[in-house]
C-alpha cells in the first residue's frame, strides 16, 4: 500500500470473471489491470487508477491498516475521496447503467 489509495469500480456481469481476477495475487512489479485486460483511467490526479469505463468509480485513502493473526490476512480501512456514477435527473443513482 505504497500509494495509500485504491480504487473500486463497478462493472458489468459480462465482465464478472476478469474482474474477479484482479484480487488474486500478483508480483509487485504486476498490475493486475495489465494482467485482466482491463484499461487503465486516472482521474484528477487521484494516486491510482480506475478502470476506463466503469460506471461506478470509487477512489478511497488508507486510515488504517491492521494486521489480522487469526488468518495471516488485513484489514484496511479506507475513506471515500472520490465517487463517481451515472446520475438519473433527480440526482440519484442510476444503477442499471
Amino acid at each position: 500500500m505504497e500509494t495509500r489509495c485504491w480504487s473500486l469500480n463497478g462493472f458489468s456481469l459480462d465482465h464478472a470473471a476478469q474482474a474477479h481476477q484482479t484480487s488474486a495475487p500478483y508480483p509487485k512489479d504486476q498490475s493486475e489491470f495489465d494482467a485482466c485486460d482491463f484499461e487503465a483511467e486516472w482521474l484528477d490526479e487521484f494516486g491510482a487508477p480506475f478502470i476506463k469505463g466503469s460506471p461506478l468509480k470509487i477512489g478511497c485513502l488508507l486510515r488504517e491498516h491492521h494486521p489480522l493473526e487469526i488468518n495471516g490476512t488485513h484489514m484496511i480501512i479506507g475513506e471515500v475521496q472520490r465517487l463517481q456514477y451515472p446520475r438519473r435527473p433527480s440526482g440519484t443513482m442510476a444503477a442499471s447503467r
